[in-house]
């Protein structure tokens, strides 16, 4: 990873709330089970599969696994959050980012 220091989100294998403000998206790792295609798509929203597609993209079945980072290495801003719709039997998936600066309001 170039830039700064981003945060995985751990190892997730279901549809999932990322990052609930607003920050940078880095990329993504996404993983089958040897056998099965995946795919997912990662959206600039917290809480649905709505808004911005921040990136998308699948893996073949036969395939292990397949990153996806933003493009030049320069993180995506986020205005909203992050949102991943992972589809796939056994999909598995990491999402790097890191939540931006907060303005007290």
């Amino acid at each position: 990873m170039r830039g700064p220091t981003c945060i995985s989100s751990g190892l997730k294998e279901a549809d999932a709330a990322i990052m609930a403000t607003p920050g940078y998206f880095f990329g993504v790792l996404l993983r089958t089970d040897g056998t099965n295609e995946a795919t997912i798509a990662l959206y600039d929203d917290p809480d649905s599969a709505d808004g911005t597609v921040l990136a998308a993209f699948g893996v073949p079945g036969a395939d292990l696994a397949r990153y996806w980072e933003a493009p030049c290495g320069t993180p995506i801003w986020c205005s909203h959050g992050i949102w991943a719709d992972v589809t796939g039997t056994d999909a598995k998936y990491y999402v790097y980012y890191l939540p931006g600066p907060t303005v007290a309001g």
